[in-house]
């Protein structure tokens, strides 16, 4: 079994620092009017902000990102996964937006993971919409946190796990699309699936 995973939101707790900063950022440096939209998934969307104050707010990135810490429980399953035999594959839509410099990005990422002592066969960047790259690589499975990647990747016929955050909006099911809400339920989806692949 092969699964793609993704960073922010997924192994990281990124998403929630990064909407965390952003009213902190709106408030204190822009007098906190700018909200236009809290259930918008990406800070572009939430504000009515100008280019420039986005650019001001995206220089935020790497020290949110450098901060973020582990999903509770990411670690521990995708390790169990990887002794089970299941390759594990990152495809992140970071680095498409938002930091200046992608190979700074990119090395910071492979730090980071490297410290948590998480090792993946492949990793593939600035996978805005994801689905060629889970055709092209053949994946059981891939772990999101995007409405919109999950609503592609499942009606492209990709067994998606939405891992749903509290603040993003729902999406509509299919076949090919299974809710969680933490990785133990992750864990219980590719368990039975493992099972049911013998």
């Amino acid at each position: 079994m092969k699964i793609a995973i993704d960073i922010d939101g997924t192994i990281y707790d990124t998403e929630r620092g990064f909407r965390a900063e952003a009213e902190i950022f709106d408030i204190d440096e822009l007098n906190g009017d700018n909200l236009i939209d809290s259930r918008a998934l990406w800070v572009e969307n939430r504000y009515n902000w100008t280019k420039e104050e986005n650019e001001k707010f995206n220089k935020k990135l790497y020290e949110i990102t450098e901060e973020a810490s582990l999903m509770p429980g990411a670690k521990k399953v995708i390790k169990k996964l990887q002794e089970k035999g299941v390759e594990t594959i990152i495809v992140t839509a970071r680095g498409s937006t938002g930091f200046d410099n992608f190979e700074e990005m990119m090395q910071q990422v492979k730090d980071k993971l490297d410290a948590d002592d998480l090792h993946f066969s492949k990793m593939f960047f600035k996978n805005l919409d994801k689905v060629e790259t889970c055709i092209n690589e053949k994946v059981d499975f891939i772990i999101d946190d995007s409405p919109d990647v999950c609503k592609r990747t499942s009606e492209n016929g990709i067994h998606t796990i939405f891992l749903r955050d509290a603040g993003i909006e729902k999406i509509e099911l299919n076949e090919y699309v299974t809710v969680a809400h933490n990785w133990g339920e992750v864990y219980r989806i590719i368990t039975n699936a493992l099972k049911n692949q013998q």
